[in-house]
């Protein structure tokens, strides 16, 4: 029948879901089958394709997870059964191995790209996990983003909770604005719930921004060695967002009925696109796109 159907998917987007990513909160679980219905990663536990491990941050937090969820042996080879061809092959992950202080940083990338992916705003994304080198001095980005349309390329996607300051702020500008210039990504969105954070790396980003140039020598000693400024053809390509205001739209678009996948093949293209009845040509209609909603 289609309802059983439709389970069976809902199983196999949840256990590709935590191969990918490595594990996730049971909130994610649950988001990521396309439902307002909440307790799925149990009812998978009772299958005995995950584990649920309970966390050290318990909800001290917001948006810090009480629990995580990871795939057993047998999660593991069903999710492999169903695995897209290209894909590479994934370890599977050891639940007390976990870093616990990365949770929440992880809850909110996954938050983003499974509610970005559920409004075909994206269509596929790459995990760290997946994504295993970088090219010397290349940021390697918390997640990887395609856009539904295709010409518009990737979009490398950073969750910044923490503050940088000196040489880390300058090595975090400098090596998001060479995976511009290399053309390894189209745009750099930067997330963050700070107000502060949001300023700084929207000032760190300004056309202008002056930025240093840092090496190491033998001792491993780091030393500044010279300084860039923000061209503003690569000014235009980076975008700082509110995360709070980008998860507030996303759940808006849960809520008018987009996120939810009765029927796969609701969306041709982006929820934001459908709002607005315009067809992004590139990178910098994509980013008026996005500063609007």
């Amino acid at each position: 029948t289609h309802s059983r159907a439709r389970g069976e998917q809902k199983i196999r987007d949840v256990l590709k879901w935590l191969y990918r990513w490595g594990y996730a909160s049971p909130f994610c679980v649950d988001l990521v089958t396309g439902t307002r219905r909440r307790g799925f990663a149990s009812r998978l536990q009772k299958k005995g394709l995950v584990k649920i491990t309970p966390s050290a941050a318990g909800r001290s937090l917001r948006a810090a997870p009480a629990a995580f969820v990871t795939l057993t042996q047998a999660g593991l080879e069903e999710a492999e059964r169903h695995l897209e061809v290209g894909r590479v092959p994934l370890p599977l992950v050891d639940p007390l191995r976990i870093n616990q202080q990365l949770l929440r940083h992880n809850e909110f990338a996954q938050r983003l790209t499974a509610g970005r992916y559920l409004a075909r705003e994206i269509v596929d994304y790459w995990t760290e996990r997946e994504i295993a080198t970088g090219a010397p001095g290349e940021k390697l980005p918390d997640v990887v983003w395609q856009p539904a349309i295709d010409e518009l390329g990737t979009y490398s996607v950073e969750i910044e909770l923490t503050a940088k300051f000196d040489r880390r702020l300058d090595e975090f500008v400098h090596r998001s604005v060479q995976s511009l210039k290399n053309g390894k990504h189209a745009l750099v969105l930067v997330f963050s719930d700070s107000p502060p954070l949001l300023e700084r790396y929207r000032a760190g980003f300004a056309a202008g921004a002056s930025y240093g140039l840092w090496e190491r020598d033998n001792t491993r000693h780091f030393s500044r060695v010279g300084s860039k400024k923000i061209e503003q053809s690569e000014a235009t390509r980076v975008i700082v967002r509110d995360l709070e205001q980008e998860l507030d739209r996303l759940e808006r678009l849960r809520d008018t009925g987009y996120c939810l996948q009765e029927d796969r093949d609701w969306f041709e293209t982006e929820a934001g696109l459908a709002f607005s009845g315009a067809k992004p040509s590139g990178p910098a209609d994509e980013r008026k796109l996005f500063e609007t909603l």
